[in-house]
C-alpha cells in the first residue's frame, strides 16, 4: 500500500488561557480523526471534479496533531493562538498523482476557514481553528 504524508498547519485560538495544552492537542488530534478521516477516504463529488482523483484510491486517513512552538500565529492573531501542525498519513490503494491529493486536501480542508464548526471542536475551549498552509511531505 502506498502512503502520501501532508503536514497541515492550524493557528488554533483558544478561548482563554489554559495550563492542560495536551488535552488541546488531544482534542483536535481526535476531532480530525473522527470527522475528516471518512471525509478524505470518500471519493470527490461528482463525474465531473476537476480533481481526477481515482474513485475510492484513498483506503484510509490518520492524523496526528502538536503543538508547533517554533512558529507563531499570524501577525494579527491573539495571545491565546498557537501554531499546530497536523501530519495526515493517507494510505492509498495504488499510485495516484501526487499533485491531485494535494488539491483534495485542499478541499477537505478549506485554507483559510474557521474549522471548529467542522471538527465540531468544543466552543467553550476554541475560538477558531484556522489552516493556514498545508504541503506535500513525502509519498512512499
Amino acid at each position: 500500500m502506498d502512503l502520501s504524508h501532508f503536514d497541515l498547519e492550524i493557528d488554533v485560538t483558544l478561548k482563554s488561557a489554559i495550563s492542560d495544552f495536551e488535552s488541546v492537542v488531544q482534542d483536535l488530534t481526535s476531532s480530525m480523526q473522527e470527522t475528516l478521516g471518512p471525509e478524505f477516504v470518500m471519493c470527490p463529488p461528482g463525474p465531473s471534479s476537476a480533481l481526477a482523483i481515482k474513485k475510492f484510491s484513498i483506503a484510509n486517513a490518520l492524523f496526528e496533531a502538536q503543538h508547533d512552538e517554533t512558529q507563531a500565529c499570524l501577525s494579527t492573531a491573539e495571545s491565546t493562538c498557537f501554531r499546530m501542525v497536523a501530519t495526515v498519513t493517507l494510505y492509498l490503494k495504488g499510485q495516484e498523482d501526487l499533485s491531485k491529493l494535494l488539491e483534495w486536501v485542499a478541499v477537505v480542508m478549506g485554507e483559510g476557514s474557521n474549522l471548529i464548526g467542522k471538527l465540531t471542536l468544543d466552543t467553550t475551549v476554541f475560538k477558531s481553528a484556522t489552516t493556514v498552509e498545508f504541503a506535500s511531505v513525502a509519498c512512499i
